[in-house]
C-alpha cells in the first residue's frame, strides 16, 4: 500500500491533476473533500481517453467532470483476498483502490502491482516451505543429511557446484574439477 497518495480536491482542474501525476509520477490521483474523505479517482488513462482523445483542453475541465466518482473503496482492515476479490467483481476492474480508516478517512492506495509483489512472496513463500517439507521427507526416508546440507544450500545460495568453489557432495577432504559441461572424469585433488 503506498501511504504517500497523490489528492486533489473537487475544484482542481484536470491539468492540475495532470502536472501532480506527472511531478509525482504516479499514475492517478484520488480526489478527497476538506476532510480527507474520498469522493472520487482520475487516472492519466481517463486524461488521455476522456481529455485529450476528445480535444478538450485539461485547463478548462474540472476533475470531477471527468473523475470516476464514489470510487469502491476498501478499509485498514480487509486483507488481500478480500482486496482482490472486490478489484475482480467491481465494474471497470480498477487498477488501484483507495484504503481508507474506520471513519473513512483516506489512508493509502493499493494497486494490481502492490498486489503483484505480495502475490510473489506469498508464492515464494509456499514453495520454500514444500521444499523444506519434501527435504524433511528425504532425511527421514534415506538418512540423507548430505543431500540435505547440499539442497538447503542451494536455497540459500551457497550450495551445489560452483556456488561453493566447487565443493561437491563427494568424498570427505575432495574436491572435483568442474567445467562447463559438468564434472570431468571424476579427476580428484587433495587438499
Amino acid at each position: 500500500m503506498t501511504k504517500d497518495v497523490v489528492c486533489v480536491n473537487e475544484e482542481a482542474t484536470v491539468e492540475e491533476a495532470a502536472i501532480e501525476m506527472r511531478d509525482r509520477n504516479v499514475g492517478c490521483v484520488v480526489i478527497v473533500d476538506d476532510e480527507d474523505k474520498v469522493v472520487g479517482i482520475l487516472t492519466d488513462r481517463q486524461i488521455a481517453l476522456q481529455c485529450v482523445a476528445e480535444g478538450q483542453m485539461g485547463g478548462d475541465l474540472m476533475v470531477s467532470d471527468i473523475m470516476t466518482p464514489d470510487p469502491v473503496c476498501v478499509t485498514t482492515e480487509d486483507n488481500i483476498f478480500t482486496l482482490i476479490e472486490t478489484m475482480r467483481t467491481t465494474p471497470n476492474l480498477p487498477r488501484r483502490i483507495p484504503v481508507v480508516d474506520e471513519d473513512e478517512t483516506l489512508v493509502g492506495l493499493v494497486s494490481v502491482s502492490d498486489i503483484a509483489v505480495v502475490a510473489k512472496a506469498l508464492i515464494d513463500e509456499v514453495l520454500r516451505e514444500d521444499l523444506r517439507n519434501s527435504l524433511e521427507l528425504v532425511e527421514v526416508e534415506t538418512g540423507g543429511k548430505r543431500i540435505l546440507e547440499e539442497i538447503g544450500g542451494a536455497m540459500n545460495g551457497t550450495g551445489f557446484l560452483g556456488a561453493t568453489g566447487g565443493k561437491t557432495g563427494g568424498r570427505k577432504g575432495g574436491k572435483q574439477k568442474v567445467t562447463a559441461g559438468g564434472r570431468s572424469g571424476g579427476t580428484r585433488r587433495s587438499r
